[in-house]
């Protein structure tokens, strides 16, 4: 028994000295160290930019490494009444300038930031900058209201000529330009039974390709045949008889019913008017929208808060505008980034402005509506002898342009001696006119009315055939 207990142990001792060391695995590769973050910054490009002007920035990463690269960063201003940015996190933002003033831009991302200090001037421009316009050809009525045509983009250049870019079909009355200047939006419909049914659309106009591509397809009802943009880019249009707003994201292809830019009664109903033209987005991203036909110190503009979908009157027509058969015909309607409205006489050469001077939300109060500019068209209506008034040209195509100045298209009438009111007395110098207020005392004064081009864009429906870089 002693021999065995001692053998085991002698046993468990020599497995106890046994040599457990693993194999030498080889030299053990280098393990690569990845680049961290050290700091971001703002490519901001001109740090001065004019109250018309918008700019991208850009949000750059440096690495620990010594190279950079594009950062998806959280954006913010410090005076959205200055200047906007664009709200979704990116790599690049679109500063839009919307006051006089000074703002901050600042770039987050991950536990990094850069700013920028951005100031925002305004200068007296030397002339409007190029001028889109659609001039129409070919109607064909849609069962729904409005027309439909073929249109040609035509170029406008400050000396005067004209240069066609491109023709299409099927184009209502309503284009936009893009933010950025590249894309020229057109609403327009199409039929696929022969005009029984008609289908609305967005499509655009890409100026470096020279294509045309869809945006979306507008639901049943949606035909407003006049947009607008706002700062995010999403394109704003209404009906000219329900005064229903939609707002429109090209990038998402989805359409937003906004409200009644009337506003509605006890029973949430519409409360209607007669027709509305045009539409305008203000500096707040609210829709302004004009009467097409009121009556003195009726209704001009009305506005739709885009946030909570009230609409109701923001301005009334101002004692001097001009009563045809009782009724006072306004078109078009324009807003720059510090809030000031304008809109035309149909059938009288005037352009008012309406602005809340004092700051209660609307330019219902005196003094907060008044003319702004004549054009020197002289008369645009006559009398005649057993007719009643006949008009000899239209106010109808109008625009933001750059500064906030104004474009207007006084186009002639096209009553000749084939129709039942015969032929209209030519008007004096028809086309576009560009009205600035140079010395910035709210009204265009001598020098301040300039003849742009003596080619007008005819359009005779609506007014948002014409657009301008602003």
């Amino acid at each position: 028994m002693m021999r065995t207990i001692l053998f085991l142990s002698m046993v468990a001792m020599a497995g106890c000295g046994a040599d457990k060391r693993k194999p030498d695995p080889g030299p053990v590769a280098d393990v690569p160290v990845l680049p961290t973050l050290d700091a971001i910054s703002i490519d901001a490009g001109a740090t001065t930019l004019d109250l018309a002007e918008t700019q991208v920035l850009s949000a750059v990463g440096h690495m620990s490494d010594g190279t950079t690269q594009a950062v998806e960063a959280a954006w913010s201003s410090s005076d959205e009444f200055v200047l906007r940015v664009g709200g979704a996190a990116a790599s690049t933002t679109l500063v839009s300038c919307f006051k006089e003033g000074e703002a901050d831009v600042t770039a987050t991302f991950e536990g990094h930031s850069a700013t920028v200090t951005i100031t925002v001037t305004w200068e007296i421009p030397a002339d409007p900058g190029v001028v889109y316009a659609t001039p129409l050809t070919g109607g064909t009525y849609l069962p729904t209201g409005g027309l439909i045509y073929d249109i040609t983009i035509f170029e406008y250049a400050p000396d005067g000529t004209r240069t066609p870019v491109a023709t299409a079909s099927g184009y209502g009355n309503a284009s936009v330009l893009s933010r950025d200047r590249s894309t020229l939006y057109l609403q327009g419909a199409s039929t696929p039974d022969g005009g029984t049914t008609w289908n609305a659309f967005i499509d655009k106009y890409d100026f470096q390709s020279g294509t045309f591509s869809r945006v979306v397809d507008l639901p049943a009802g949606v035909s407003g045949w006049a947009m607008d943009i706002d700062s995010k880019g999403r394109l704003l249009t209404k009906s000219a008889n329900t005064g229903t707003a939609w707002r429109i994201d090209p990038v998402a292809a989805t359409v937003e019913t906004l409200g009644s830019m009337w506003g509605v009664d006890e029973n949430g109903d519409p409360i209607g008017g007669m027709g509305l033209t045009g539409i305008a987005v203000g500096p707040d991203d609210n829709a302004y929208a004009v009467e097409e036909m009121s009556a003195l110190y009726q209704p001009a503009i009305v506005k739709l808060d885009t946030t909570t979908g009230i609409g109701g009157v923001w301005a009334n027509t101002p004692r001097g505008v001009m009563s045809y058969y009782g009724m006072v015909l306004l078109t078009g309607v324009t807003m720059d980034r510090k809030g000031t409205a304008c809109f035309a006489e149909c059938f009288a050469p005037r352009v008012w402005r309406a602005q809340d001077v004092n700051g209660n939300g609307d330019a219902l109060d005196v003094g907060e509506v008044a003319l702004f500019g004549t054009l020197p068209t002289g008369p645009l209506i006559e009398y005649v002898t057993d007719l009643g008034w006949r008009p000899m040209g239209y106010i109808y195509p109008m625009a933001l342009a750059r500064g906030g100045s104004v474009l207007v298209s006084v186009e002639p009438s096209s009553y000749d001696e084939t129709t039942w009111f015969g032929q209209a007395t030519p008007i004096a110098n028809p086309g576009i006119y560009w009205l600035t207020d140079r010395d910035r005392n709210g009204t265009c004064d001598v020098g301040e009315v300039t003849r742009y081009s003596s080619e007008w864009s005819q359009n005779t429906i609506d007014n948002q055939c014409m657009q301008a870089r602003r």
